[in-house]
């Protein structure tokens, strides 16, 4: 992999907050790393977190170029992205009786490969 080309990978079906009209150009931005004017998007934690909420500005950041990332949903600010959360936690509980977040997420990608 060359310096810059991260591995930025969308989750399956996206989560995506009410206020985001167009989605697709917030992926694409993302993928670039363009500057964003307003968005958060929701990530799988690398660690022992479930999940994570970052600003999307932060991936025009060189460090952030390298990382792998997979971004679980879009909002159009921070309230709206804890509220994609507590939706994402809601289906969990239904699910699977509980809120082990990143498990119930990878479940549903493996599910629809």
């Amino acid at each position: 992999m060359q310096w810059g080309q991260s591995i930025m990978e969308f989750y399956s079906p996206l989560y995506v907050g009410a206020s985001v009209r167009h989605p697709e150009k917030v992926m694409r931005r993302l993928r670039k790393r363009s500057l964003m004017i307003s968005a958060y998007v929701i990530l799988l934690a690398a660690g022992e977190d479930l999940l994570e909420i970052y600003d999307a500005r932060i991936f025009a950041q060189h460090f952030y170029r390298d990382q792998v990332c997979v971004i679980v949903g879009i909002a159009g600010n921070y309230e709206e992205a804890v509220e994609l959360i507590v939706r994402i936690t809601e289906e969990s509980l239904a699910a699977r009786g509980d809120c082990e977040l990143k498990k119930y997420l990878l479940e549903r990608m493996q599910e629809r490969d």
